[in-house]
């Protein structure tokens, strides 16, 4: 070796002992970093300065060999860093360990970390760093998503209700003080001591570790972490995100229930769908016309120009027609116009979740058809009144439905439920739509309670529980 080779060395510096190519893991490195550079090569000893810092890799042969004992730590500073030096270090036979670790194919161990991770990891909070610890000793490439809290509510008109004391369950269930916020997603940051395996069994039958992204509903998603069940969390779809999930638990699968099972909607039906531009309404829309259903999509106004042009882009509706609870504020009007879109026959099926039966029998054709009840959305408490000889004149079925009962004590039709549901997911015919506003922090959760009662959203409306834009919650 050459006495300007060692006159380059810095005094103490890293030395790695290679069988071979020293120097083509020496080049390929120094393409990776900035700041970088080869400083001085022969055949035995190669030296070269990554991201500044000095490395030497020796052609020593057969006499030691590599090991993870020995990895360089490198640290990043987002996730798109993270990506790139992972995917370029495992290339043409590198090899991924947990937390972080990977082999490179000359041999070499890596541990990729973002830097966040450090800064929870080192948190005053030491039940915050514990649960930064076990997200870490869960990972194998690190998601800066999984290991930071990512908790994700939505905001329904139940909350609405609860939060005036006007929801049936304000009697018995959900009495002061509770926390609002029925439907939620995020990643798994802890899970209970009930074993030892750190799996679980989730409603969708898959294991569950810490650091999965997924979501569920249970009241009380309006915080920054919450204990829920076991039972009621379900892995996020592919090609899904928190933003899209947070609003599905809760009415993605009321919809299909009350369309499919309990409507027993059939290809080629009429199907009329009130408050179609809400958070239930959007998605029966979408699974009734994946069914084969003919869709008449009712708004509470044609002025809603944001809500018909949501309706219309989202390609599932047949025909819109403006409804509304006062039946001398559009009643007769609009239901001419179902009657006249489906010629004079009348809808087979109507899903309610506004509290409009008395104007929605007259929709019905003559013998059979159904009335499922959802909610009653459009009466902020005060419910219709109705004669029950309308029903028998009409010879109709009316249906009260509650995915939550169903939830609680019918396993099978649940598990139908959601079979059917997630088989529409990955085939693409059910979409999120999510409203356009962001609302940020819990400060805001007042903010997007008004504008939910003031009907300026559709689709679910996302509230970002946390500081943090990965955190997120929607109504």
């Amino acid at each position: 070796m050459a006495t300007s080779t060692f006159s380059a060395l810095h005094k103490i510096h890293t030395c790695l002992w290679f069988e071979k190519d020293a120097i083509k893991a020496a080049e390929f490195y120094v393409t990776l970093f900035k700041n970088s550079r080869i400083v001085s090569s022969d055949k035995t000893l190669v030296t070269f300065i990554l991201d500044g810092q000095q490395i030497s890799l020796l052609n020593g042969g057969t006499y030691y060999t590599l090991s993870p004992a020995a990895s360089l730590f490198t640290i990043c500073e987002d996730q798109a860093e993270v990506d790139r030096l992972w995917d370029a270090l495992l290339a043409d036979g590198g090899k991924e360990m947990q937390c972080g670790w990977l082999t490179d194919r000359f041999g070499v161990s890596w541990q990729i970390v973002p830097r966040c991770l450090m800064e929870m990891m080192g948190d005053s909070d030491k039940a915050k760093a514990k649960r930064a610890t076990d997200a870490m000793m869960k990972s194998v490439k690190f998601d800066i998503d999984t290991l930071k809290k990512a908790f994700d509510g939505t905001l329904n008109h139940v909350d609405l209700l609860y939060a005036q004391g006007k929801h049936q369950n304000n009697t018995s269930l959900v009495r002061p003080p509770f926390i609002l916020g029925l439907e939620f997603s995020g990643t798994i940051i802890a899970l209970g001591d009930s074993t030892a395996t750190g799996s679980h069994g989730t409603a969708d039958g898959t294991p569950l570790c810490v650091g999965d992204k997924v979501f569920g509903a249970s009241l009380g998603a309006f915080a920054e972490r919450i204990v829920v069940p076991i039972g009621i969390i379900r892995h996020i779809p592919l090609g899904w995100t928190f933003e899209d999930t947070a609003g599905l638990a809760a009415t993605a699968s009321v919809a299909y229930g009350a369309t499919v099972v309990r409507g027993d909607m059939r290809d080629g039906e009429w199907v009329l769908i009130h408050g179609a531009a809400g958070g239930i309404g959007v998605y029966a829309c979408q699974i009734a016309k994946a069914c084969g259903a003919r869709v008449i999509a009712g708004v509470r106004s044609m002025g809603d120009s944001e809500k018909v042009r949501m309706l219309r882009a989202l390609g599932c509706v047949d025909a819109i027609v403006e409804t509304g609870v006062s039946a001398d504020k559009g009643g007769e009007s609009w239901v001419d116009d179902v009657r006249k879109i489906t010629g004079g026959r009348g809808v087979d099926l109507v899903i309610d979740n506004v509290g409009l039966v008395k104007e929605s029998l007259r929709c019905l054709r003559p013998i059979a058809g159904k009335i499922v009840l959802v909610g009653f959305a459009g009466r902020e408490g005060v419910m219709e009144q109705l004669s029950l000889n309308r029903i028998l004149l009409r010879q109709a079925v009316v249906i009260g439905y509650r995915y939550g009962e169903t939830n609680r004590t019918n396993p099978s039709e649940t598990k139908q439920i959601w079979d059917g549901l997630m088989d529409l997911i990955r085939s693409g015919a059910v979409r999120p739509v999510t409203f356009e506003r962001r609302y940020r922090g819990l400060n805001e959760v007042r903010d997007a309670m008004a504008d939910l009662q003031g009907r300026k959203i559709y689709g679910k409306a996302v509230i970002y529980i946390a500081e943090n834009e990965s955190d997120r919650a929607t109504l």
